[in-house]
């Protein structure tokens, strides 16, 4: 049975429910369930899906606990369903991720046949910018932890100075917080090897609060920074570690359309035959840079391009078009099958007007 979508969650505040309905590839409804969570519907929250070559769908969500305590905050609490492909439920689980005595600040979760891989990082309490990363693997059927594995990463995350030249950057304090420029989690790769590939994104967010006679206006500027990937393999050992140049800037208050380019920023990921490569955004004068403050995008002067890692840990970059202010949309990227992506762009300021493009991956990663 071939399923082509499954489970949009529907959670009510009363009663407390989950509503799972899957589907064939033609939209046919296959079985709808009704499930009553074990939690109040308030402190559970979908976090992903996954559906077995046997149509079985399990169900993952993060569950907040009702104490607010230390230990609490070191954990990530999570509740794991398991349907059969006829609807049957058969199995209800809570998994609670620990690093030592660590605080996570980004993971997520890995299935494979039978086994559940957790991997994200930790911050070293009491220690500034220290961060690391973890692996752990679990049971699928009875959730016992099989693999613990952790490592300390010394990472200088600060970007900012007093020689910064961006005007928006240069407002930030990096000497508050620790955990300001800490690498968020944004996709989780494995390839054939079992080989796991952890990628993190710098992310910061500065808000400024201006007060005049005509009221309170409150501006917000994210930060969408270097890109940081680590190559284990299947035990969680480095195999290599990389931190991509990257510097993109976003204000959602400066103009009435300045939402439109929200679809813009970040990047996307996609894993291909050991290759992975990241379709994003990016100043012409960053491609190839080594340099530990690159130059910031103006989107008016940036292009699309795919930036591709072989799995030795070479990287290039590849340009969509020389055409200024050529973005590609970070969140569409689909796999056509015979080596073809579909992608979709857009020219600056005309966000309505959007092109779509079939990429031949193999000629793309041969130029």
């Amino acid at each position: 049975m071939v399923i082509k979508e499954a489970v949009r969650s529907i959670l009510k505040i009363v009663p407390k429910v989950l509503d799972v309905s899957v589907f064939d590839q033609n939209f046919k409804l296959l079985w709808n369930r009704a499930e009553t969570l074990p939690v109040t519907s308030n402190k559970f929250s979908l976090v992903d899906y996954n559906i077995s070559n046997e149509g079985n769908v399990i169900i993952t969500g993060s569950v907040k606990y009702d104490r607010d305590t230390v230990d609490i905050k070191l954990l990530r609490n999570y509740l794991i369903l398991k349907f059969t492909e006829n609807g049957k439920k058969y199995s209800s689980q809570n998994l609670a991720l620990e690093v030592a005595n660590y605080k996570i600040i980004g993971e997520h979760l890995l299935y494979s046949a039978d086994k559940i891989i957790a991997v994200g990082f930790f911050k070293i309490p009491e220690v500034k910018k220290q961060y690391g990363y973890f692996l752990q693997e679990y049971n699928l059927e009875s959730m016992k932890r099989e693999k613990n594995y952790y490592k300390s990463l010394a990472l200088e995350t600060e970007i900012s100075g007093e020689d910064e030249t961006d005007p928006d950057l240069k407002r930030i304090n990096n000497k508050e917080g620790d955990d300001r420029f800490a690498f968020e989690i944004k996709r989780i790769r494995q390839d054939n090897s079992g080989n796991i590939f952890l990628i993190g994104e710098q992310k910061n967010e500065y808000t400024t609060t201006v007060t005049q006679q005509y009221g309170t206006t409150t501006n917000t500027t994210l930060y969408y920074l270097d890109i940081y990937v680590l190559k284990l393999d299947a035990d969680g050992k480095l195999i290599w570690e990389m931190r991509i140049p990257k510097r993109q800037v976003f204000s959602p208050t400066r103009s009435k359309n300045a939402r439109n380019l929200y679809d813009f920023i970040s990047y996307a990921a996609y894993l291909w035959n050991d290759n992975l490569m990241f379709f994003l955004n990016d100043n012409p004068e960053n491609m190839n840079s080594g340099a530990a403050k690159p130059k910031s995008v103006r989107w008016k002067d940036a292009i699309s391009q795919v930036l591709i890692i072989n799995k030795d840990g070479k990287v290039d970059r590849k340009p969509f078009s020389d055409v200024p202010g050529n973005l590609v949309y970070t969140d569409f990227l689909y796999y056509l099958s015979n080596n073809r992506m579909l992608v979709r762009s857009s020219l600056f300021k005309e966000y309505e007007e959007s092109t779509y493009k079939i990429i031949d991956l193999k000629q793309l990663v041969s130029k």
